[in-house]
């Protein structure tokens, strides 16, 4: 794919998009007593899954990328939920549920792709060093700055 400039190249977020805009209008026939409950709760949680990807994009530092992740994953499966219950009212049909689910539930891998994928980033930056007593050093390098710690360090 190449590097990634923006939030927009990432797959899960434009995976993510398609399903959302599904979704506002699949529930502008939603029935008007329901437009502060389930049909802004369903919009809310989709729109939360790109949310926190693109903020997680944005976010400098390897673990706080995850969280945001995380955050993404959450309101992904909240979303599966939205839709089971809208389905089970008879707001949408059980068929277009759960091709939105299973959508969803891919999006949710290629999520847990992009954590897998962060998370080797983040690890590239700790190197092991042996050395002659019975232990390892962890060495830690941000930048031109190396800090050693002793195994019983927790960083």
């Amino acid at each position: 794919m190449g590097s990634l400039e923006s939030f927009r190249d990432l797959r899960s977020w434009e995976e993510h998009h398609e399903i959302i805009l599904e979704i506002y209008i699949l529930t502008k026939n939603f029935p008007e007593d329901e437009q502060f409950g389930l049909c802004s709760q369903i919009r809310r949680s989709a729109s939360s899954i790109t949310a926190n990807l693109a903020e997680g994009f944005g976010r400098y530092y390897f673990k706080d990328k995850i969280r945001f992740y995380y955050m993404a994953r959450s309101s992904n499966t909240e979303t599966q939920n939205h839709l089971i219950l809208a389905s089970d009212l008879g707001y949408i049909q059980r068929e277009t549920a759960e091709d939105l689910i299973l959508r969803l539930i891919r999006g949710q891998k290629s999520i847990n792709g992009l954590i897998k994928s962060t998370r080797e980033q983040d690890n590239r930056n700790y190197y092991y060093f042996p050395l002659f007593t019975n232990y390892e050093i962890k060495i830690l390098r941000r930048g031109s700055k190396c800090y050693r710690f002793p195994p019983f360090i927790k960083i």
